[in-house]
């Protein structure tokens, strides 16, 4: 299981100091962003190597509580499969012991030229499955 954590600013709040709704797709897109680094795979490497880019195809969030401005969130993410074109995961945001929210995406693996699906590279995949 990766693990990030990412303090709570006021561009990510509400007017009453709440995280926004919106902020958690935000959240969720630096937690995936820093678990590829994690792996060895920069972004833009990825595409310039892998002809590639990852799109969210899903995403299923579950909002159970609050957080708010300063607060510490701590953000994981687990790898339920990574097959053919698409990696699927699990993530949850913490504030301490409370869970803020969970969430299931599906990710897809495209060319930027075509827009088209294609096949996640071995290499990627082999290196998912040895963290996972």
């Amino acid at each position: 299981m990766f693990s990030f954590t990412k303090r709570v600013y006021y561009q990510d709040t509400d007017a009453g100091g709440v995280v926004h709704h919106s902020s958690y797709i935000k959240f969720l897109e630096i937690l995936r962003t820093e678990w590829f680094r994690s792996l060895g795979f920069d972004l833009i490497d990825v595409r310039n190597k892998f002809g590639g880019i990852f799109i969210v195809r899903k995403i299923n969030i579950k909002y159970s509580n609050f957080a708010h401005l300063e607060d510490l969130l701590t953000m994981y993410l687990e790898v339920d499969a990574a097959k053919k074109s698409l990696i699927i995961l699990h993530a949850r945001i913490r504030v301490g012991i409370n869970v803020i929210c969970r969430a299931n995406m599906t990710l897809a693996f495209y060319n930027p030229e075509s827009m088209k699906i294609q096949s996640l590279p071995d290499e990627i995949i082999k290196k998912i499955m040895e963290e996972f």
